[in-house]
């Protein structure tokens, strides 16, 4: 069964009436092969500031997360992981980001500049449920690098 995607936008300029535009369209689903053989991301060269307002609320200006899953797929990668202006991981093009370390379920910490997914939202809820150790702070280049795992959200 394939999905459907719905967009929605109003503006709301202080000028009656509203404009609501409304799209759908079929929702491609990922292949069967990401899931059991994994993603393939690259690190991109733009990067989000956590003093831009924009970065934590959903909205259609999605222009620098769209040029940087651009780059991925010119390099045949799945995804572009976005790094703050301090040099510390914000998030996916598309996606939230976790890595685990030593046992532990690291995600930058919604300060960095990021739209805090609802699947986000679930896999920390469920990390507290059965009891693994979970924790939302910055994370450097670094630390992303040597992580024993990393995995992406998206609703």
């Amino acid at each position: 069964e394939q999905g459907r995607r719905v967009a929605a936008a109003v503006d709301d300029d202080e000028a009656p009436p509203a404009t609501l535009i409304i799209t759908a369209g079929p929702m491609t689903p990922y292949p069967a092969e990401l899931y059991e053989k994994g993603a393939t991301v690259v690190v991109s060269d733009i990067r989000t500031s956590p003093d831009d307002p924009t970065v934590y609320h959903k909205t259609t200006g999605y222009l620098r997360n769209l040029l940087a899953l651009r780059d991925a797929h010119c390099a045949r990668a799945t995804e572009a992981l976005l790094f703050n202006t301090k040099g510390r991981l914000a998030e996916g093009s598309l996606s939230n980001v976790f890595i685990v370390s030593e046992g532990r379920l690291l995600t930058p910490s919604v300060e960095e500049g990021l739209l805090a997914g609802i699947t986000r939202a679930a896999v920390l809820e469920l990390a507290a449920e059965v009891g693994v150790p979970a924790e939302q702070r910055p994370l450097a280049v670094r630390e992303v690098l040597d992580a024993d795992e990393i995995f992406l959200t998206n609703s």
